[in-house]
């Protein structure tokens, strides 16, 4: 512990908790994570890299608080089982609930289909949860796309997460066909296990190259883990990386107005 530094400690389920002193310039961000563990590891990288060249941290004391619950979600690539529905949201509920209890300011979280529960999990605790599909798809706005491609896992796409907010900005959504879905689903996976290849590289590739073809002037890369195994900057067509669009929202929030964001 650094002399000087001012802690709260109080306990919880017989657990020690030391909270320190809150820096009232930046905000303590929260990070519901593990899903999977590797874009978690991403967004937090992210996040660092933002801190640096937008705020120009270069010492440990110019970067804003980070807590990390990195959570052993049930699996939700394929589709959202009624049965499992209700254990899927009790363990994220649990989960931005320990980080609102650890104090932080606000909540993202590192996986864009967990978005199919963001309105029970904002129910759930008294702290903004920004959502990385909502701050994607403001990007997209900004960049006045007409018609963009979606990769994903089938939950997002099958529930829509991103094409209901989509058409609100009157932009249309193009997607994979079933076999390129049923693909993309498989990459996701290997990922999770830490498996990359550039033959799944290349498949990807191939799969946004369709997209192109049939109208899409950007494509989201929307699941956490695909950013991993792809870059952006290695295609003609703009590609919207939700982890690193959620990682500078997150940034400038952490050194700004939350009401503002709220407001939003």
């Amino acid at each position: 512990m650094l002399e000087g530094t001012e802690v709260k400690i109080f306990l919880d389920k017989n657990e020690l908790i030391v909270s320190p002193k809150k820096n009232p310039n930046r905000k303590i961000i929260g990070i519901l994570g593990g899903m999977g563990p590797d874009a978690t590891a991403d967004l937090y990288m992210k996040i660092i890299k933002f801190c640096q060249k937008k705020y120009g941290a270069k010492y440990d004391s110019d970067y804003p608080q980070i807590i990390i619950n990195s959570i052993p979600a049930p699996q939700m690539i394929d589709g959202l089982k009624k049965g499992k529905k209700e254990e899927l949201l009790n363990v994220l509920i649990e989960g931005v609930k320990k980080l609102e209890f650890s104090g932080v300011d606000f909540i993202v979280t590192a996986c864009n289909t967990v978005c199919y529960f963001l309105p029970e999990l904002r129910k759930a605790v008294k702290i903004p949860i920004l959502s990385i599909v909502e701050e994607t798809v403001k990007r997209g706005k900004e960049k006045e796309i007409k018609k963009v491609g979606l990769l994903a896992t089938t939950t997002t796409v099958k529930e829509k997460l991103y094409e209901r907010k989509l058409t609100k900005f009157r932009i249309k959504t193009i997607l994979p066909n079933k076999k390129s879905q049923d693909k993309i689903n498989e990459i996701i996976r290997k990922v999770i296990a830490g498996k990359k290849s550039i033959t799944d590289r290349n498949i990807l590739k191939n799969i946004i190259r369709d997209l192109k073809s049939k109208g899409a002037e950007g494509v989201i890369l929307g699941c956490t883990d695909l950013p991993l195994i792809i870059r952006k900057n290695n295609f003609d067509i703009e590609i919207f990386d939700s982890t690193g669009i959620l990682a500078e929202s997150v940034v400038e929030m952490a050194y700004g107005d939350i009401n503002e964001w709220i407001r939003k």
